[in-house]
């Protein structure tokens, strides 16, 4: 985990990074789960973009949306990429208010993730 800003209403803004083992699926197909489970699990979900994209030869996933935790408002800028039954995600998430001028300091990392 990554702070990215200073505590805010007993929050942080963060990029977390996790590993996950999935099933025999491709990166848009978990972006498909992703999204079906989703209101499921977070209140107020909210779908901004949804995309695959290749960077450096690497096919990378990316999903943006807003939602709520814990009753605090929150938007989210995720990235995945998926190779031998793991997906490797990087999120970055922070309150509506800063998300933006946050972002310019932390999507271009966010985009360099890459499967080992």
């Amino acid at each position: 985990m990554w702070f990215v800003a200073l505590p805010e209403d007993g929050f942080v803004a963060n990029v977390n990074v996790l590993t996950q083992a999935i099933p025999e699926i491709d990166v848009e197909e978990y972006l498909d789960l992703s999204v079906a489970q989703a209101p499921g699990m977070m209140p107020d979900f909210e779908l901004l973009r949804l995309d695959v994209i290749e960077r450096s030869g690497n096919e990378l996933g990316v999903m943006e949306y807003t939602g709520t935790q814990n009753y605090r408002p929150l938007h989210f800028l995720a990235t995945v990429t998926v190779a031998d039954r793991t997906a490797a995600i990087a999120t970055f998430t922070a309150p509506p208010e800063p998300f933006d001028e946050l972002r310019c300091g932390v999507e271009r990392f966010l985009f360099t993730l890459r499967s080992t």
